[in-house]
């Protein structure tokens, strides 16, 4: 077979041919060479069409892309070696079966799903609760941050009925506790009516929400709620759980740039990313027994999260379509089909935008739920 022959004493390719005469020599034609007993060779593995290297004792070697005769010249070897041919470890045998091909593809699924679907999300909880509280600080100073940049505005509410609410929220906050838990004002602006819990214990009430619940016993029932997600470190278990489910995927499809870019957007993954449905329960109920063992009522709080779900969009927008047609500026056919498109573009982005940050699908089911809810046995 021809090929290229290298010495092992320097990088240039010698163009030659090589051959295994009667006495299970092995041949090199076309350079200087001392003929080497086959059983003193070896072969590398058939992979794909990439070129096959036969190495020498003496650390020289010979490059040649003839498959065939490499995998003769490596069947010499065996059989001079009285070596047992190779099945199951055959790596051109196992990619070149389709049947191998289709089950290697079955079980790799099956183990990203498996491990999508119990093995991260279970790792993600074990982390979360190793990880120190400087770790949970350092997270939610960065999403308080892009908050305030992106999404919310400056709280309206007066300084007294902030007081009022401070004093509420402090006297909700678990005794004895490690966490810091401090509360915010901020007008939703983007997010609307809605509460955050940010890790490391930072809490983010806005003022459509406050204005939107009856009673302060409403009020008292979603701080608990967001403190059970601090409590329960449900952020840091939804940043890592995101991590996790990237790395797998990269993992798997060999993209690992992914995962670097996780690591600079985890603030923003906390924003986008909605709790799951056991950790809305957990919080839920929390905030239930909580009022419970107070004799707080809770129906106000189911009153409340029925209204956030037929909540409509900022008082922003509405107003804007409240505007009489008579005071918009007079605009040409084409003018006005320009603005429209932006205008559609616009609160569709918004839409994508309140999609994404509200933590808090409030279904029918939810709120039925939170109505029938019973103090169990302690």
């Amino acid at each position: 077979m021809f090929g290229m022959f290298y010495d092992g004493k320097t990088s240039r390719p010698n163009p030659c041919s090589l051959h295994v005469d009667e006495q299970g020599l092995v041949q090199i034609s076309g350079f200087p060479f001392v003929p080497v007993s086959v059983q003193r060779i070896s072969v590398t593995e058939r992979v794909g069409n990439t070129p096959r290297f036969v190495f020498f004792p003496d650390g020289a070697s010979f490059e040649t892309d003839d498959q065939q005769a490499a995998d003769e010249l490596a069947k010499s070897v065996r059989v001079a070696n009285q070596a047992k041919p190779k099945r199951w470890f055959d790596a051109h045998r196992l990619e070149s079966s389709f049947k191998l091909a289709v089950l290697s593809l079955v079980i790799s699924l099956a183990i990203l799903y498996v491990m999508a679907t119990y093995g991260v999300p279970a790792a993600s909880r074990w982390a979360a609760l190793q990880l120190p509280e400087q770790a949970s600080h350092a997270l939610g100073d960065g999403m308080m941050e892009l908050l305030d940049d992106e999404y919310l505005g400056p709280t309206e509410l007066s300084e007294a009925r902030q007081a009022s609410l401070t004093a509420l929220f402090d006297q909700l906050i678990p005794k004895p506790t490690e966490v810091e838990y401090k509360l915010h004002f901020r007008k939703g602006e983007w997010i609307g009516a809605n509460a955050l819990a940010l890790p490391g214990g930072d809490i983010v009430i806005t003022d459509e929400l406050i204005k939107l619940a009856k009673s302060d016993d409403a009020i008292r029932g979603v701080l608990l709620h967001e403190i059970a997600h601090v409590k329960y470190r449900h952020s840091l278990i939804q940043v890592i759980q995101s991590a996790g489910l990237v790395t797998l995927a990269s993992l798997m499809l060999g993209d690992l740039d992914a995962v670097n870019s996780l690591i600079v957007y985890l603030p923003v993954v906390l924003v986008q990313r909605s709790y799951s449905r056991d950790a809305e329960w957990e919080a839920d109920g929390y905030a239930l027994t909580q009022m419970a063992h107070t004799g707080t009522p809770t129906g106000s709080f189911a009153d409340l999260m029925a209204s956030l779900g037929n909540s409509t969009k900022p008082a922003a927008d509405q107003s804007e379509q409240d505007k009489p047609e008579q005071d918009k500026p007079g605009k040409t056919t084409a003018e006005e089909k320009e603005e429209n498109d932006q205008v559609k573009e616009e609160k569709n982005q918004e839409k994508g935008i309140l999609d994404y940050l509200s933590t808090h699908p409030h279904t029918a089911e939810r709120v039925e739920r939170i109505r029938n809810f019973k103090l169990g046995p302690e």
